[in-house]
């Protein structure tokens, strides 16, 4: 776990088993606010290609600065 400006970034690993789902259980997963609402955003791989932690996070991060800059902040309420 670590925190980058208003960012909390999680690496986790999903122990559950996951019927029918061929994915990696590794993935780094981000929180945030966005217009006032609190967002998470995730990057998962295939089981049978899985990123690396240096490989996701990258991703992770471009998906990160996309969605921030698709969903400027609101101006302060008067």
């Amino acid at each position: 776990m670590l925190s980058v400006g208003d960012v909390l970034y999680l690496r986790i690993e999903d122990r559950a088993a996951a019927e029918g789902q061929a994915l990696a259980p590794e993935y780094w997963r981000a929180v945030l606010a966005l217009r006032g609402r609190m967002v998470t955003l995730s990057v998962l791989s295939d089981a049978g290609r899985p990123l690396t932690a240096a490989e996701a996070r990258p991703v992770l991060d471009a998906f990160v600065a996309r969605m921030q800059g698709a969903n400027p902040s609101r101006p302060a309420d008067p």
